[in-house]
């Protein structure tokens, strides 16, 4: 869905146009090839014309092959979009200490001879005191959003998780959620971190430890375990971000040149998204372009962005077919509802409307519509469609299928539908409009109540989108008994992503491994039992 904006866009169409030297400098660059002409014509081993020409050209071709710069509105913000180059490849770093000195122990100091480093997540802080101006001691540091209480005595912590690991676990197993007497005191902290905070007075504890805990029973459900932006160095960043990242990742341009050998597979897709002008929406939707990845994988048949000004997706390109399709109005919208989120619905009425003007959808079998800050997988969409399962194992009904992504309801960073539903959608989307359907502020509840009304057929594939805000309640992990973070497991998309490096942080995990045989349409809700996990 897109964020409120607090402007609203007018249509501008430009013709790219090239940085040009100024007329000073033309002069000064044309004084200079004259002067050059002058030293290869004369002198002691001058170079020939012919040479000189040759030399020129291969300047010049060297000049082709520098990346274009254009100054039209089109390739705004070409400027500062990030390069391939600048991409996560391997895991984070670890972040840690070999100091011994635990909380509030001196680290500094005339006349004090000891280690002068403090254990991971401590910092050796200057603390004067009297008769000793210089003392230093370990003091939890600001840059850590962790503290471990392993050893520390001072922490009331320390007391309860030594309680919990030497009778509690042995006496009272079941109130551990899976922890056992060999899971480590990180473990036992985390726990007491997420559920009894309070009353232990433990702290997220640092890494390093053992995961189960974490992947789980938590999920990475935090915007920065999610991201993987900022390392805190807590045990929890180390178990979504750093343990189980691959080393070494498939480089997308190979993904790529792999994928644009195989030949076309049914059913084919249209693949479209709509992005917001000069908004970060505009500098994903570019990087999954020079990536190749998400709705311009070569999986998707074909694809289109929309926007209501001309934004071209190529910065190397002044070519118009990289631009964006026009549609016409504001895509301003405002916040409400129960969850106050954006009343975006007579915005995507237009897109929709604009698609169906466009035309192209029609010669394809099913239209995939993905948010800009959405990881998709085509190739996993695909594979979900041939796998025969459920509703995928029968005729299709006339009125079409869309797929539901959630349990509470399809959600919309991916929407799923057929021709048939479209078309059934463009004979009743007035019914839906002045209905019930029409009442709804969000595009993806307005949609999937006007699919309903339509009498389009809802197939249930909980497993093309894993959220990380707990929109749809599903823990951020894979499932039991081999929990890993989330981009690991077999879903089609993964929502959301702000920035080209943590999608593609996340893209490189998704494909460092293969899922063939797991895209069968998950059609039960996450619960315990089916290991999905209802967070």
């Amino acid at each position: 869905m897109l964020p409120p904006q607090e402007r609203s866009h007018e249509v501008v169409l430009e013709t790219p146009t090239f940085a040009t030297p100024s007329p000073a400098e033309a002069s000064e660059l044309t004084g200079r090839e004259k002067n050059s002409t002058k030293v290869e014509r004369g002198g002691k081993g001058a170079r020939s014309a012919k040479q000189a020409k040759s030399e020129a050209s291969s300047e010049k071709q060297d000049e082709l092959k520098q990346p274009l710069k254009f100054t039209d509105s089109r390739h705004a913000g070409c400027d500062k979009q990030p390069k391939p180059s600048d991409d996560e490849e391997d895991a984070v770093p670890a972040a840690g200490s070999d100091g011994t000195v635990k909380l509030w122990g001196q680290c500094g100091g005339t006349g004090y001879d000891g280690d002068t480093e403090c254990i991971t997540g401590l910092a050796c802080i200057a603390k004067p005191i009297k008769g000793l101006q210089d003392y230093k001691q370990c003091q939890p540091d600001p840059d850590f959003k962790c503290q471990s209480a392993e050893g520390n005595k001072d922490m009331k912590c320390y007391y309860k998780v030594t309680w919990d690991m030497e009778i509690g676990i042995h006496t009272m197993p079941g109130m551990y959620h899976g922890l056992t007497d060999q899971s480590s005191f990180a473990e036992f902290q985390e726990q007491n971190f997420n559920f009894l905070s309070k009353k232990s007075g433990c702290p997220a504890p640092c890494a390093p430890g053992t995961c189960y805990e974490v992947l789980a029973k938590e999920g990475c459900d935090s915007h920065n375990e999610w991201a993987c932006e900022k390392d805190d160095h807590s045990l929890a960043f180390d178990c979504c971000c750093r343990k189980y990242h691959p080393n070494i990742t498939k480089k997308w341009d190979v993904i790529k040149e792999e994928k644009a050998e195989l030949a076309p597979e049914k059913p084919s897709l249209f693949c479209i998204a709509m992005i917001l002008p000069r908004s970060y929406e505009v500098e994903l939707m570019r990087g999954q372009f020079e990536r190749g990845i998400g709705i311009f994988d070569p999986i998707c048949d074909e694809w289109a962005v929309f926007s209501n000004e001309s934004i071209s997706l190529n910065c190397e390109s002044a070519n118009k077919k990289y631009d964006t399709v026009v549609l016409n109005g504001t895509l301003e919208v405002q916040l409400g509802g129960d969850f106050n989120s954006a009343l975006n619905t007579i915005v995507f009425q237009r897109f929709w409307d604009r698609v169906l003007e466009d035309g192209r959808v029609w010669n394809h079998d099913w239209v995939v519509k993905v948010d800009p800050d959405t990881l998709f997988l085509p190739s996993r969409l695909k594979q979900m469609i041939n796998s025969g399962e459920g509703a995928f194992g029968k005729k299709v009904s006339s009125g079409g299928m869309y797929m539901n992504n959630c349990f509470l309801g399809m959600h919309g960073p991916i929407e799923v539908f057929n021709k048939a539903a479209l078309g059934n959608y463009l004979n009743g989307k007035e019914k839906c409009s002045k209905g019930k359907p029409g009442k709804k502020g969000q595009e993806d509840v307005f949609l999937r109540e006007c699919f309903e009304l339509l009498g389009v057929e809802k197939v249930d594939a909980f497993n093309i989108l894993l959220e990380g805000e707990n929109a749809c309640k599903e823990m951020p992990s894979t499932e039991e008994p081999h929990a890993r973070p989330p981009c690991f497991a077999p879903e089609a998309a993964f929502h959301p992503f702000k920035n080209i490096p943590s999608m593609m942080r996340c893209w490189a995990e998704a494909v460092s491994h293969h899922v063939a045989g797991q895209m069968a349409p998950a059609t039960i809700p996450p619960s315990d039992e089916n290991g999905r996990h209802e967070h």
